[in-house]
């Protein structure tokens, strides 16, 4: 997890609580030196650079083999999502507060100990809509929201683009504060009151988040009263299948499935929608590990479908979805033939028993492989039958899903024509659906005399190649966060 600071020297310093300390001191102290993910390091292309700028990203980060996750003090700032605060100095937003049109969903006051503004407080605000119609535009005619500091000083909190978007306006600047207490806004001339609190009194700032499946999640609300829930999960890295999947991707996405949130009073709640934005890795984090290949991360808030009537009191979340995607330079995982035309070759007389894919947690076996006229093209189609895929990665998995390429071995890999296709396995498969099998077709070039746009350049006895651009998967477990608990 992130630290305030943003350097990964002390991604994770583990200091177990007291009623953890006598089951998990064996546990901890084998991890007591781990800073990162020692993962090799892949430079991206400049397309893939510039790609990235618009996906969300979900960080891999260390993970300790016990029933729960440690951190330092957790805090969400706009506009950086969930990071680990080493410094109890940090106060952030007690409760949601109306101001006009709009709420003050979070806000975060952040010591700045170096640099042009040193001895000040960095000021973030989030506000629930696009306050700004000329922000994208024109952001010199955005309001600034006006902070009274400290002596009653006035400071302009300024709106800016980073961060922000439809659903959000995210604000930032520079006061001197006086800490945990009432503070005034003003917009447009008008004062509200908003009330920070020391990060250190937050019921989840410094909660142990549960771990199963060797995922940690990471879920509490943006404020008392607030209809946002902060959202994070993070992976096992020592997990050999998502980690070998995670060095080939240019995006790991993360996403719960199936949450519940309960407050006080015993009213649930869920989610309705999610917003998550890419926000770029700062260049002390970007030594090594999954870091290195990475330049965005992910900042996700879980829209809910009504605001809370009362403090949370739980969340549970049944399962989490992992994508793994833009896989560029994944390895060939099988052959196929080209048979003759009108030729089929089952499956238990391919190579392997008919295998196209068994590596790391994902296997798919062809049924069969056959040439054929497609009757809605004219062309020629390479026409291939799979069963559904199997995940083995040790664990309850609900649901696969696999994105194929398939492309002409004879060429280099940036010089190949691309087929592409996608099968999914579902654990409880209904039967009245028929027999779970994938269909695939690929327009080859044939006996020449049929020629279709986008085909792969391959005849008869030719070899085609497939490899995986794109995996997600479904885990099913139990993530229960009781922050009524006592330890």
């Amino acid at each position: 997890m992130r630290d305030i600071n943003l350097s990964n020297k002390d991604d994770l310093n583990v200091t177990p609580s007291e009623s953890l300390k006598r089951e998990t001191l064996a546990v901890m102290k084998s991890f007591e030196n781990t800073k990162e993910i020692n993962a090799p390091i892949r430079h991206r292309s400049l397309k893939k650079t510039i790609l990235l700028c618009a996906i969300i990203m979900c960080v891999l980060l260390a993970l300790i083999t016990a029933a729960v996750q440690i951190f330092d003090y957790l805090v969400y700032i706009p506009g950086m999502g969930l990071v680990k605060a080493n410094n109890s100095e940090v106060y952030t937003l007690k409760e949601r507060m109306r101001v006009d049109w709009f709420h003050v969903e979070a806000m975060s006051f952040i010591p700045v100990t170096e640099g042009e503004h040193k001895g000040e407080w960095s000021v973030t605000l989030v506000a629930d809509k696009d306050i700004a119609g000329d922000m994208w535009n024109d952001p010199e005619k955005t309001a600034p929201i006006y902070l009274t500091g400290k002596g009653g000083v006035k400071y302009a909190i300024e709106p800016i683009i980073e961060g922000s978007g439809m659903d959000f306006t995210r604000y930032q600047g520079y006061a001197i504060v006086d800490g945990a207490g009432d503070y005034t806004l003003t917009w447009k001339d008008k004062n509200y009151t908003v009330t920070m609190q020391a990060l250190e009194d937050t019921e989840w700032a410094n909660y142990s988040y549960p771990v199963k499946d060797g995922i940690t999640v990471i879920a509490f609300p943006m404020a008392d009263y607030s209809p946002y829930i902060v959202f994070d999960v993070i992976l096992d890295p020592t997990c050999e299948d998502f980690l070998y999947w995670s060095e080939y991707s240019g995006i790991v996405h993360c996403d719960q499935d199936n949450m519940t949130v309960t407050d006080t009073l015993g009213n649930t709640y869920y989610p309705h929608s999610t917003h998550g934005g890419g926000v770029r890795i700062p260049e002390s984090e970007r030594e090594s590990g999954i870091y290195g290949s990475l330049e965005f991360i992910q900042e996700t808030i879980m829209f809910l479908d009504k605001p809370l009537e009362a403090p949370v009191a739980k969340i549970e979340v049944n399962g989490i979805k992992i994508l793994f995607t833009f896989m560029d330079d994944t390895p060939d995982a099988g052959t196929i033939t080209v048979p003759g035309l009108g030729e089929t070759v089952e499956g238990e007389d391919l190579p392997n028993g008919g295998f196209l894919i068994d590596d790391h947690g994902v296997k798919l076996r062809a049924k069969s492989i056959q040439t054929m006229i497609n009757d809605d093209t004219g062309g020629y189609d390479l026409f291939i039958t799979t069963d559904r895929p199997e995940p083995d990665f040790g664990m309850d998995i609900s649901r696969l899903n696999l994105s194929l390429i398939f492309g002409e071995k004879k060429y280099p890999r940036e010089e190949r024509n691309a087929c592409r296709s996608s099968i999914y396995y579902t654990k409880d498969w209904d039967e009245s659906y028929g027999e779970p099998i994938g269909y695939h077709h690929c327009a080859i070039r044939g006996a020449g005399d049929r020629d279709t746009n986008k085909m792969l350049d391959v005849t008869y006895g030719e070899e085609v190649v497939v490899r995986v651009a794109g995996l997600q998967v479904t885990i099913d477990n139990d993530w229960i966060i009781d922050f009524t608990a006592k330890e």
